[in-house]
């Protein structure tokens, strides 16, 4: 509308300036035309300024309608932003904690390096041990060898032993007929020596009864005691004639082979007499050179020395060596002479642990005075 009355207000103004210039009418029309054309094209350019502007009101709209969704959306994203940081202030944390577990790793990696460089030191150290050791095996299997080939010569000894026993117990036998002739001979010295006492005694009861009757005669006195002198002289020549019987070589060697018979009867038992004569051996307590110089008899018999006393010399009160007193050491402790065990093979196995002496001079055995 204001467009128009403007148009309208301008007419009047354009004919008033052509009337009062002497214008041509023609060209007046033709000014007026323009004008309305110019005027038209400004309408024209309004309408569409004016619908430009609606249109742009509606952009505008839309825009401030996009702003606030964009509004809201930077909210939301700074929201997620938010969330994004705190993730990555956690993310950060757990790459620093990784970050100390890597280094702390790392730290383990180089000592399990160091330990494993230590470790294959120590493996070439037990590979050369090992090699080492196979060559000792290979030199024990020699000696193994060479071992079993003295055990097969110990077995054809042993065998050879055996038949020596079997030799032994025939011999034995003869011995047992002897011993059998000397203990009659021995009961016949005895019932000689009872019929001796006797007759001392019946002897002195008619010395005592002559006596007491003061009947008797100084000549029948002399000859009743010289009587009495004889018995006694007879009765003391039967007991040493007993005794040297009982010393005699007949009588040890009767009682030898009876306890070399009982030895060989059971391999546990020859096992048992080996080990205690490796135990005696090893305890360097038996002087074998010093046992056959004081016991020549059993030099004569060719018997081992620490065998025979082993088995017999330790109970016969023989020492085997001379700070060792084996009867002194039977008759101090009646548990061991109760038990029947050797003397020495008793101190080596028990004695010297309960401290006990070996001889009435109080010496440990095997130490030297």
């Amino acid at each position: 509308m204001s467009k128009n009355n403007d148009i309208a207000s301008s007419a009047p103004g354009a004919t008033e300036r052509a009337s009062e210039h002497c214008f041509d009418n023609g060209l007046l029309q033709a000014q007026v035309k323009q004008q309305a054309d110019d005027l038209q094209r400004c309408y024209t350019d309004l309408a569409t300024q004016a619908r430009l502007y609606r249109e742009l009101q509606v952009q505008l709209q839309n825009v401030n309608i996009q702003m606030q969704q964009a509004l809201q959306d930077n909210a939301i994203q700074q929201q997620v932003l938010q969330h994004e940081q705190a993730e990555q202030k956690n993310l950060l944390s757990t790459i620093a904690n990784l970050e100390s577990q890597l280094t702390q790793r790392f730290n383990e990696l180089t000592s399990v390096t160091r330990l494993y460089e230590q470790h294959r030191t120590e493996l070439n150290d037990v590979n050369h041990n090992y090699q080492l050791l196979n060559e000792k095996l290979v030199t024990h299997e020699s000696a193994a060898t060479l071992q079993a080939q003295q055990i097969e010569t110990l077995t054809q000894s042993y065998a050879a032993l055996e038949s020596s026993a079997s030799e032994l117990s025939t011999q034995l036998q003869l011995f047992q007929q002897k011993y059998t002739a000397e203990c009659a001979k021995n009961e016949q010295l005895t019932v000689q020596k009872f019929q001796a006492d006797k007759q001392r005694y019946t002897a002195e009861m008619a010395l005592s009864a002559k006596r007491r009757e003061l009947h008797i005669s100084a000549g029948e006195l002399a000859q009743l005691s010289k009587q009495n002198a004889q018995l006694v002289k007879s009765n003391n020549a039967l007991q040493a004639k007993l005794k040297q019987m009982k010393m005699s070589r007949l009588y040890r060697l009767t009682q030898l082979p009876l306890k070399l018979a009982n030895l060989v009867r059971g391999n546990k038992q020859r096992q048992v007499v080996v080990r205690n004569v490796e135990l005696i051996k090893s305890s360097g307590l038996f002087d074998a050179d010093w046992y056959l110089s004081q016991y020549s008899d059993v030099k004569n018999a060719g018997m081992s020395p620490l065998q025979h006393y082993l088995l017999f010399g330790g109970f016969e009160g023989r020492n085997p060596n001379k700070d060792f007193d084996s009867a002194w050491y039977l008759t101090n402790y009646s548990d061991v002479s109760e038990q029947n065990i050797n003397p020495l093979l008793h101190y080596i196995k028990f004695g010297r642990q309960e401290g006990r002496i070996t001889a009435a001079r109080g010496l440990r055995a095997g130490v030297k005075p």
